[in-house]
């Protein structure tokens, strides 16, 4: 087993899991067409260099050795921060999906499309909803004080199983509720990706002042 964090770049914590998706899977950030979701093969990619790399290493036997990468974008200092409840302003995005019959009636938070809403002085919330036949998914994006924000330890953590495994991981494995779990099934030659309703997209801390909070009500369209 391998543990990963993409820690490369000024704004690597704010991507999701999408880089790794490539690289373990082959597939391309996922579209939107008609309400279906569609995520592209890709094979390889090009470097600065030119040289190729390949891309869908759980798609074939060459890392048989590997049973399951273990993923996260949020295991960073600022799951440290907020754990231990220090005064911060956190701007946190957790993945939504609800069945269809299971739906609040009449709820303002799933009305399809892009929404905003302030709950309270230091509360605001941006939620995303598309319709998916019998489920509704998207995002809420959280801005609000470290106070009302609750994370736990495993929150944001991805295993990716390797379906070539030559130890692969029991199958009937509880896995804890918080872990989006990521499969691939080499007879459909599809991902079965399963992340949980609630599962912890990013999250960022700033400074609790007048200037972090204005900064990120203007980049979300809040003011």
């Amino acid at each position: 087993m391998i543990a990963i964090a993409p820690f490369d770049s000024e704004h690597s914590l704010l991507q999701n899991n999408e880089l790794i998706n490539l690289v373990l899977f082959g597939i391309g950030s996922p579209v939107v067409e008609g309400g279906v979701i569609r995520q592209n093969k890709v094979a390889s990619i090009i470097t600065a260099s030119g040289a190729p790399v390949e891309m869908g290493i759980f798609t074939n036997d060459s890392f048989k050795e590997i049973s399951a990468v273990i993923f996260s974008t949020v295991a960073t200092f600022g799951k440290a921060v907020v754990e231990s409840k220090i005064e911060r302003l956190v701007r946190a995005t957790r993945y939504r999906t609800i069945e269809k019959e299971r739906l609040p009636i009449s709820s303002p938070l799933w009305q399809l499309g892009v929404h905003r809403f302030q709950l309270d002085n230091f509360y605001y919330l941006l939620t995303q909803r598309w319709d998916f036949g019998h489920i509704v998914t998207g995002s809420d994006m959280h801005i609000r004080h470290s106070s009302f924000h609750r994370e736990s330890h495993l929150d944001g953590l991805h295993l990716y199983f390797n379906p070539y495994a030559e130890v692969p991981f029991e199958p009937s494995f509880m896995w804890p509720n918080e872990v989006s779990l990521n499969y691939y099934d080499p007879a459909t030659n599809q991902p079965d990706q399963i992340h949980p309703d609630q599962a912890l997209v990013s999250r960022q801390v700033f400074e609790p002042n007048f200037f972090w909070m204005q900064h990120l009500l203007n980049s979300y369209g809040f003011l």
